[in-house]
């Protein structure tokens, strides 16, 4: 069985973080996530997640630390998609917490990164809610090896591409 702290190592390398400090960050944020109830699971705990796995990260202004995005006139693009908007997100990740408990684990952590809620850390935070997900449901840990990202880009790429293209956005989209 895969390891939490494993997993969590090769989700900051795909990010290109690198330093124990960093795992350390983001241990602390999944022993908060793993410690609160799934039911309560909302803006705060999300944001909370997101606050303290980007701590220490240089770079960021206070208003980019547990707060969503909200940098207007900004365009955030992952990959060839584009982001909503800023004043967006809200309204989308009160959709996103109604809804993701319901959707498997793989497809409420794209719906999470379509949003793209946070001005960084949207990747290792989303990835810690699809563990927490698995764990809520009896899973087994989903692991994706540094050596191996872009073979998980390709799956969130494909995953999406294949939805829009059956038709079936809105289960993606939220």
């Amino acid at each position: 069985m895969t390891k939490i702290r494993d997993c969590i190592i090769q989700s900051n390398q795909i990010e290109n973080v690198w330093s124990e400090q960093e795992i350390e960050q983001s241990m602390k944020a999944w022993e908060s996530l793993e410690s609160t109830s799934f039911s309560a699971i909302g803006h705060e705990v999300i944001k909370l997640t997101q606050k303290t796995i980007v701590e220490n990260q240089p770079g960021l202004a206070a208003n980019q630390r547990g707060e969503y995005r909200d940098i207007s006139n900004t365009i955030v693009r992952i990959g060839n998609y584009i982001a909503p908007l800023p004043e967006e997100v809200p309204s989308l990740m009160n959709v996103w917490i109604d809804r993701w408990s319901y959707l498997k684990p793989f497809a409420a952590h794209l719906a999470f990164e379509r949003i793209h809620p946070f001005a960084d850390g949207n990747g290792r935070v989303g990835r810690l809610l699809m563990w927490r997900q698995e764990i809520e449901n009896g899973d087994d840990l989903t692991f994706i090896p540094f050596d191996r990202r872009h073979k998980y880009y390709d799956a969130l790429q494909a995953a999406s591409t294949l939805a829009i293209e059956l038709g079936l956005e809105k289960y993606i989209s939220l």
